[in-house]
């Protein structure tokens, strides 16, 4: 097997703390190698996500725009990912801050992935007060019938290892339906509270969004996402970017808040991290504002001609 030296990071997003926000680990690479070789990578490197970013941007029509090719995967299986929002931000964070765009005025990245097409392609912009915008899709959330309410407050009660008062049920539509979005009653305690995630596996859910009203008037709700089958130990995201693609235009409509309005939200993992959100709902995205922060950089040898199997 032979290995290749690719530029590599590994940055906290959502956080100016090392210690929070969700960590990603960024190489940039050739985003067309096989997925096997790119999962045995991500598998190596054992962090939430690696997000491997194309070395060069492709042709671009506008001033200071860039447009980068971008694949994701998961550490616990290798597999890949159609989106993931602190992967992004560490990915932007990470280009906007190379040596040779920085006087060039580079504004904003298109990321397109090469494999899920354009419906997957999303946008990272630079704001004038350090934070970064990226602009994901905005599902329109569907409905789960009663029976599967019922089956899926049983694992709920399971993972909380007591009864939750449970408000409403989503999915995530039909562009992310393996996406579930569960929302408390506010007098519940989803922050500090022990949540076994390995007992949502049978949900017929990967991806968990719990969410509820936040009791801090700095914050519009919380959350914290579990996925069991695409985690490593103890199976929670630290803070989830595409979970805020579903929970933020849930709370503006529960809540009657105008779209177009900027709020706060809260991810209340042990890490934790904050979030600015906005709802365009004319252009179909949710506007995610955070900041990242870098852990390390430098090389990583990337395996190039792995056989598969």
């Amino acid at each position: 097997m032979a290995v290749v030296s690719a530029p590599f990071a590994l940055v906290t997003a959502f956080s100016t703390n090392i210690t929070g926000g969700n960590p990603a680990a960024v190489v940039l690479h050739d985003t067309s190698r096989p997925l096997h070789e790119l999962a045995a990578l991500a598998r190596t490197l054992n962090q939430p996500i690696l997000a491997v970013v194309s070395s060069s941007p492709l042709p671009s029509d506008e001033p200071h725009v860039q447009i980068r090719e971008i694949r994701y995967f998961a550490s616990k299986n290798g597999d890949e990912q159609r989106i993931c929002g602190h992967g992004m931000l560490a990915t932007a964070s990470v280009i906007f801050s190379l040596s040779e765009f920085a006087s060039t005025g580079l504004r904003t990245i298109i990321f397109k992935n090469p494999i899920y097409g354009l419906s997957f392609r999303a946008m990272a912009t630079k704001l004038d007060d350090g934070f970064i915008e990226i602009s994901l899709p905005a599902p329109s959330l569907g409905e789960v019938d009663e029976n599967k309410k019922m089956a899926i407050r049983s694992h709920v009660n399971k993972a909380f290892g007591r009864e939750v008062k449970i408000k409403d049920i989503k999915t995530g539509g039909t562009l992310l339906p393996h996406y579930c979005l569960i929302v408390l009653d506010e007098k519940e305690i989803l922050a500090g509270s022990t949540i076994h995630a390995s007992a949502l596996i049978e949900t017929g859910f990967v991806i968990h969004v719990v969410t509820i009203k936040s009791p801090d008037p700095e914050y519009v709700f919380y959350s914290r996402m579990f996925a069991p089958l695409a985690l490593i130990d103890p199976g929670e995201d630290a803070v989830c970017g595409s979970a805020h693609g579903i929970s933020g235009p849930y709370w503006h409509e529960q809540l009657g808040i105008q779209a177009g309005t900027e709020i706060k939200a809260k991810q209340v993992s042990e890490r934790g991290g904050h979030v600015r959100l906005i709802w365009d709902v004319a252009e179909g995205f949710v506007r995610l504002r955070g900041q990242a922060t870098v852990l390390a950089s430098g090389t990583v040898q990337v395996p190039f001609g792995l056989p598969q199997g």
